[in-house]
Formats: C-alpha cells, sequence, structure tokens
C-alpha cells in the first residue's frame, strides 16, 4: 500500500513537472520581443501608470512564465504516458493500475489541491470573526499553491480549475450550514464575501506575475472629497494630458448618458460629440477614437478610484452619507444595468486584481519598514481580508447593492479588523 501511495505521488509530481516543464523553443524565444511588446501596449492602454521598468526586468528574469502565454495550453491526453513512467520510477503497469489515462491523472492533481482547501474546517461560530479566520486559512492555501493553481489552469486545456476549487469550497461552507443558519439572514451575510474574497485572491495571482509594479505611488492623483467622482476624473485627465477640465467633465457626463441606454459598441462618435456639446474636431484633438476615450477614461478611473478607496480607509470620519453622496455624483441618475455592468464584469475585475495587489505590497512594505522585519503570513492573510472585504463594501456601496445605512453597519467591523491589524 506505501509503495502504491508513493508511485501515485510520484507519478502526480512527474506530471507537474511536464505541465510546468519550459518550453523555450526558437520560434516562442524570436516572439518574446513581440509579446513583451503587445503586453506593454496593452497597459499602456488600461492602465498606462504601470512601471514598465518592472514588466521588462520581470520578462528578463521570468522568461519561461511569460513564453506559456504564447504556447497554446498542454493537451493532457497527448502527454505520453512512456513519458512519466520513466520520470516516476514506475512502470506502465502501476500507472494503469493507478490512473485509466492522463485525464484521469489530471482530474486526480485537481482533486488533491483541492483537498487542501476542503481540510480547513468551517468554524462552528459564524461570526464575522470566525468566518474571517476561515478566510484568512484558505488565503494562505492559495498563496502557498498559486503556481500549481496556475499550472492546472492556464498551462492546460482545461481553464475552469481554480473556479471548480471555488465552488467546491462554497458547496462544503453551505453542507455544513444547520437549518437555523441557513435561514438567518447574519449568517448568510457574512458568507456574502466568499465569492468576491476568492476571485479577488486569484486575479491577484495573475496581475501581479503579469505586470509587477502596477500603480507606482507617484501617479495616484489627491482625491478631492468635496468633489464628485465625474470631477476627480476630469481633474486627473487635466493634471496628466493637459487640456480644459471642463471639457473632460462634459464628455464623462456624455458618455454616461450614452452608455447607460445603449451598449459600448452602438455609440456612435457623432451623437457622442453632439452629447457632450463639441464639434468632432475637439474631440480628435484630445482623443484617437472613441476606443481611446474609453480606455483612458477606465485608466483614470482607476487611478481616482483607489485615492478616495485610499481616502475613505485612511480618513473614516469623512465616510458619511453625505461624502459618499458626493463621491457617486452624477452617476445616480444613470444607475442602469449597463452602467453597473461596467463594474462587474471582467474587465474591472481585473483592474481591481492590480489595485487589490498594490495596496498589499505597499502596506506590507510599510510594515515591514516600520517593525525592521518581514511581515508574518498571519498578518498578510488579515491584511488581504481587510482590503478584499472593504473593497466588496465600497464598490458594493458604490454601483447600489448596498445602502448608506448598511455600508455604515459594516464599517464597525472594518474597524475592528483594522486595530487588529495595528496589534499585530
Amino acid at each position: 500500500m506505501d509503495q502504491e501511495i508513493s508511485a501515485r505521488e510520484r507519478i502526480m509530481t512527474a506530471f507537474i513537472a511536464k505541465l510546468e516543464e519550459p518550453r523555450p523553443s526558437v520560434k516562442g524565444q524570436a516572439l518574446l520581443p513581440q509579446l513583451a511588446k503587445y503586453i506593454d501596449g496593452h497597459f499602456t492602454r488600461v492602465c498606462s501608470f504601470y512601471d514598465r521598468k518592472k514588466l521588462l526586468k520581470n520578462l528578463e528574469s521570468d522568461t519561461n512564465y511569460y513564453l506559456s502565454f504564447l504556447a497554446k495550453p498542454t493537451d493532457i491526453e497527448r502527454i505520453a504516458v512512456s513519458e512519466l513512467t520513466k520520470a516516476a520510477g514506475v512502470n506502465r503497469t502501476t500507472f494503469y493500475k493507478l490512473f485509466p489515462n492522463t485525464t484521469a491523472l489530471y482530474d486526480a492533481c485537481c482533486e488533491e489541491l483541492t483537498q487542501k482547501f476542503l481540510e480547513v474546517p468551517v468554524p462552528a461560530d459564524k461570526t464575522p470573526e470566525g468566518m474571517r479566520d476561515y478566510a484568512n486559512a484558505l488565503w494562505k492555501i492559495t498563496a502557498q499553491n498559486e503556481t500549481l493553481l496556475f499550472s492546472l489552469s492556464h498551462r492546460v486545456n482545461k481553464r475552469a480549475m481554480p473556479y471548480h476549487v471555488a465552488h467546491r469550497v462554497f458547496a462544503h461552507i453551505d453542507a455544513s450550514l444547520s437549518a437555523a443558519e441557513r435561514a438567518s439572514f447574519a449568517v448568510q451575510e457574512n458568507l456574502a464575501t466568499g465569492p468576491e474574497l476568492f476571485s479577488t485572491w486569484l486575479t491577484q495571482i495573475t496581475v501581479e506575475k503579469l505586470a509587477p509594479g502596477l500603480y507606482p505611488n507617484q501617479n495616484l492623483p489627491v482625491y478631492d472629497p468635496s468633489r464628485s467622482l465625474i470631477e476627480n476624473i476630469a481633474s486627473c485627465f487635466e493634471a496628466r494630458y493637459g487640456g480644459n477640465v471642463e471639457f473632460y467633465y462634459n464628455m464623462g457626463i456624455a458618455a454616461l448618458r450614452l452608455l447607460s441606454q445603449k451598449r459600448f459598441y452602438d455609440v456612435k462618435l457623432n451623437e457622442f460629440c453632439a452629447a457632450a456639446g463639441y464639434p468632432r474636431s475637439t474631440f480628435y484633438a484630445h482623443f484617437t477614437d472613441f476606443t481611446d476615450y474609453v480606455m483612458k477614461v477606465l485608466d483614470n478611473a482607476v487611478l481616482v478610484c483607489m485615492s478616495a478607496f485610499l481616502y475613505f480607509l485612511e480618513q473614516t470620519e469623512t465616510l458619511t452619507p453625505e461624502a459618499l453622496r458626493v463621491f457617486r455624483g452624477e452617476m445616480s441618475p444613470y444607475k442602469t444595468d449597463a452602467v453597473r455592468a461596467i463594474f462587474v464584469n471582467g474587465s474591472i475585475t481585473y483592474l481591481l486584481g492590480g489595485l487589490f495587489a498594490y495596496l498589499m505590497r505597499c502596506l506590507i512594505a510599510e510594515k515591514e519598514k516600520a517593525d525592521g522585519r518581514p511581515c508574518s503570513g498571519e498578518f498578510q492573510a488579515l491584511l488581504s481580508f481587510y482590503l478584499a472585504y472593504a473593497m466588496r463594501l465600497f464598490m458594493m456601496n458604490y454601483i447600489g447593492d448596498m445602502t448608506d445605512a448598511e455600508l455604515f453597519a459594516k464599517r464597525g467591523e472594518l474597524e475592528r479588523i483594522k486595530e487588529k491589524l495595528r496589534e499585530m
């Protein structure tokens, strides 16, 4: 039995090594500068404030990671059993006794990783504190196995694996609930952060690896709490690109109005300019086309939202219903499904993943500088929960899925978590 377990482990290890095997072909190496240019162009359009030097340094130091984006996902059915048995030091009979084929082997590797998450006991106490500690334990496993998560998703032709893990974890939690807990609104509220936390962590892993140094400190705008979101974004535009702040403000209002009525690719430039009250020539003096405008809006909106989020985290006494209404400003009349979709689609999750990674990096560096030693895993886990939870509340309130009163009721919990972080 022990020999079978040992053989199983060796085969699975050989399989994972095969998935992570470097594939620096001559053709791939030649394409790497092209990939670098593409990645750089993408972040210049979507997040032009990222650190290009760090990206290029990462491309040089971790070539195989970036080459993996050029290669097609590994077809696990085509991995030769003979290669795996040779690497594992077993014969084919032993392999087929344990696994009928390489697909079954892949499923076993996924299941073994999933079990690491399912082994964390769901707390009997479903209070915010209990669920926070549970989420922290899941975060540690995510951080410890990020390479394996990536290998079992991106590097194979079954990319939904991380979300399979999330689904199993949530089913595991649900199965642990008593009838009273399932009917309790308070318990359900405490469990609700789970999907957002997990998706944020998974997004962070990809963003942090793909574009290290995203969101450098020096490019954050100064957030003005007395002005609306659109006014802050317009000021950010003016500071970065020049021009008139009133022009950017009117463009923002016109964009909101049109995008609340129709899809992005259905908006015509003529109607956009007419809605903003400017001729096409004025628009083209600032932007190449409507797509260029929207990408720059996302770019600056993320910067401003980041500054606003940090402001509200640090200046908790100013987080009043009145201040929140000023922040939301002109968005209120345009809170349609189309506008809400902008904030809940994959692109926003991707950008928020970068924001999450940036905040984690900054706050950990600040803590380590103050303490003169590396941060503990416990501190990082609690910090990740605090940021993800606060971001969820912030965005839920912003898009109208959480009232000001509900947000204020949750603020006390955020303050308790922050106090615990200060004590660590």
